[in-house]
Order: structure tokens, then C-alpha cells, then sequence
């Protein structure tokens, strides 16, 4: 039994263990004097246009066609028993980066003093587990910044780097947890630098270098100022039963932006202000709970205004489905789109008309998906849902409110 399980043990441990990776056949034309010098600058090309390919190895390939290149009828060519031996070199030289390599065509060239050369290659590309980034927006959240020094929370004051460290980890938390974006890491480079030099050391399989060059750029940038941020609790003894009570509250203004990358466009800007009161057993944990607060808030404007939630299907027992984690018991208004409604002046699409049809109370809420009771009214797939704040009773006030991002 134990041999089996041994047995079961490495098997497993060999299949994830193994990278993810997909072949992608890629054409690429160079120019020589001599069809080597060709056929080396059209494999230089195609090396150039791959990831995770150190450059410097352009050398070792104008070295290695030299090396291998033999005279054929008073030309330059390549010895047939030696061209399983090159691509070997081909694929040593790119790190496995390069599969295998094919001379299409040697042609003289049109001002007849040169060759042009035309190589396949196929290339392997690496794999990211997961959701394919590519289909999310992506997105960086800039450590929040603060003019003040300290804040008070409850008896102790903290730095407003603890404050904006804190703040900032939540709010990429409630982001992630949309999975609406992927949302990148720029706080840890020196983990990844690391990391980056075991995959380039010599232990390391040649395989894990095709992890390296996938990093990926964002699409916005989510900057974020602390403007106010106090917990307080001003206790007071009650004049009929002598007891201590406790008047706990907590006051947050933060001021925040989504911007473009590409075009430095503020493309959503909002301040938000948070008046309530907190609930905990110890004052880290009330602190939590006040963060918590303040990344949600901020979390479902930016997906109110760039993914609106909308009913993803509705269940064999009439409750609708939405493709998000959801607060049990909170109630969203249901809308039906209309028409578009675009800018009379800069004729931008604004959104579409929202015609309310009913609503629906969340009775169940799962990492991925929540289920919705429908309340009121004739709900539909692909409805748009709108929290009902005054369902919730809360004592927010959003002012400054502007948008770009229309869905």
C-alpha cells in the first residue's frame, strides 16, 4: 500500500510540476551577403521577436552558423549531417525558447548582391495558470498618500503610512475579489527579483526561463488621498443605571481616481465620505472593520460605473443569479436598458436609458456567485442591479462625481 501511494505521490507531484505551454509557429526574413548570413539574420529576427531571450546570445548564433557552415560548389551551405546538430545549438542557444527552426526559401535578393532567407520557427510560449489576463482590464492600485502625519484611532495614533499601507492592501483585496480586473502587483519587486535570479541560475530547468518576460503592463491606475480618517469613542456614564456607554464612531473623506495609462485621462473621479458607526471586540479588529468599509464603498463605485452588476441567469426556482460575491441581505434596485444616451455637445456614449422593472433581496452568497430573491417586479437576464442604499440605511454622501467609462 505504501509503495502505491509513493507511487500515486510522484505521479502527482510530476504533473503539476510541469510547465504549461503552447507552441506558436512564427516566419521570419533576413538579408546576407552569403545565404549563411542570411539565413543566421533571419533566425536572429525571429529570436528578437520572442520572450524571454537574452539578446546577447545573437553573438553565440553568428558563431555557431560559422562554425557548421561548409563549402558546397564554391557556397556557403549548410552540411546536411550536421543540421540536426545546429537546431539542437538553435535550441540551446534560446533556451528552449525556440522548438525547432525550417529554411523555407534562399533567394538571391532583388539588387542581386545578397540573399533573402525565410526561416519557420516554432516558438514555446508559457502558459499563466488561471484566467487569461488579457481578458480583464487591467488595473494598479497606487499606495494611498496622506498631507497629515498621524490619525487618531481610538486611544492610539496611527502613522498615516500604517493607515495608507492598510488601506491600500484592502482595497486590492475587495478589487481582486470582483473578478472583474486583474489587478497587478508593483509591492513586491524584490520578491520577484529574487525569484527571478533562481529561475536564471544554473539549478534551475532550462523550461523555467519561459516564465520571465510575461510581465504585464496596466491599463489604469487607481491613486487614492487620504484627506480624513478618525475612530473615536467618547465614553459616558448613564445617569439612570450608573453603566458605561460607549459611543463609538468612525469619519473617513478619501479622495480618488481611476487613470488611463496610456493617455495619463482621469477617466473616473469621485470623493468619498463615510460616517458610521463600527462594530469589533478590540480596537485592531473595530480598525479592520472601518477599512473593510472603505475599500467595499470604493470597490462598488468603480464596478458600478465600469461593470454594473447584472443578472448572469435566473435559477429553476425563480432566484436570480449574479456573478459576484454579495453582502447577504442587501437590496438592489433591477433596471432594463433602453436606449443609448450619448452627449448632445461631444456626442460621447453616456450609457443606456435605465427603465426600473423590480427588485431583489441577496439570501445566499458564494465566492463566485450570489443568489438573489426576487421582491418586486418582472426580473430578466442581463438586468442591471443598482444597490438600494436607502435598503441598507446608510449614512453615506458621495460628492464630485464624474465619469467616463459608460458600460
Amino acid at each position: 500500500m505504501k509503495k502505491i501511494l509513493l507511487i500515486i505521490s510522484l505521479f502527482v507531484s510530476s504533473v503539476f510540476a510541469e510547465l504549461t505551454t503552447v507552441k506558436i509557429q512564427k516566419n521570419a526574413t533576413g538579408y546576407g551577403i552569403t545565404k549563411k548570413a542570411a539565413i543566421t539574420d533571419a533566425l536572429i529576427q525571429a529570436i528578437q521577436q520572442t520572450q524571454g531571450v537574452n539578446i546577447a546570445s545573437v553573438k553565440s548564433m553568428k558563431q555557431l552558423m560559422n562554425e557548421y557552415s561548409v563549402e558546397k560548389n564554391g557556397e556557403e551551405d549548410f552540411g546536411a549531417s550536421m543540421e540536426s546538430e545546429v537546431k539542437n545549438a538553435v535550441v540551446a542557444i534560446t533556451k528552449g525558447t525556440i522548438d525547432t527552426y525550417d529554411i523555407q526559401s534562399i533567394d538571391k535578393s532583388e539588387d542581386s548582391n545578397g540573399w533573402d532567407a525565410t526561416v519557420t520557427v516554432t516558438v514555446i510560449k508559457y502558459k499563466t495558470p488561471g484566467h487569461s489576463a488579457h481578458k480583464r482590464r487591467k488595473l494598479v492600485v497606487v499606495p494611498s498618500y496622506s498631507r497629515d502625519m498621524s490619525f487618531q484611532v481610538l486611544s492610539r495614533s496611527k502613522t498615516s503610512y500604517d493607515v495608507s499601507q492598510r488601506l491600500t492592501q484592502e482595497m486590492i483585496s475587495s478589487i481582486t475579489q470582483t473578478r472583474k480586473f486583474s489587478v497587478l502587483d508593483r509591492a513586491n519587486n524584490k520578491a520577484y527579483q529574487s525569484e527571478k535570479d533562481i529561475i536564471l541560475s544554473k539549478d534551475a530547468h532550462k523550461d523555467e526561463i519561459l516564465k520571465l518576460g510575461n510581465i504585464l503592463g496596466t491599463d489604469y491606475l487607481v491613486v487614492s488621498t487620504i484627506s480624513d480618517f478618525r475612530i473615536s469613542n467618547n465614553s459616558s456614564i448613564s445617569s439612570l443605571t450608573g453603566q458605561e456607554i460607549s459611543d463609538l464612531q468612525a469619519f473617513a473623506t478619501i479622495q480618488y481616481k481611476i487613470i488611463a495609462m496610456a493617455t495619463k485621462q482621469i477617466k473616473w473621479s469621485n470623493t468619498t465620505t463615510i460616517d458610521f458607526v463600527p462594530t469589533g471586540n478590540s480596537d485592531e479588529q473595530i480598525f479592520q472593520n472601518v477599512l473593510n468599509k472603505i475599500s467595499s464603498d470604493i470597490t462598488y463605485e468603480i464596478i458600478e460605473n465600469i461593470y454594473p452588476l447584472k443578472i448572469a441567469k435566473l435559477s429553476r426556482n425563480g432566484s436570480a443569479i449574479i456573478s459576484q460575491n454579495l453582502k447577504e441581505g442587501a437590496v438592489y434596485n433591477v433596471f432594463d436598458l433602453g436606449e443609448k444616451i450619448y452627449d448632445e455637445y461631444t456626442k460621447e456614449f453616456l450609457g443606456y436609458d435605465e427603465i426600473q422593472t423590480g427588485k431583489i433581496r441577496i439570501t445566499r452568497s458564494l465566492p463566485k456567485v450570489s443568489y438573489g430573491q426576487i421582491i418586486e417586479g418582472d426580473i430578466k437576464k442581463g438586468n442591471v442591479c443598482r444597490i438600494s442604499k436607502l435598503a441598507l440605511n446608510q449614512n453615506n454622501s458621495n460628492v464630485g462625481a464624474t465619469s467616463s467609462l459608460p458600460y
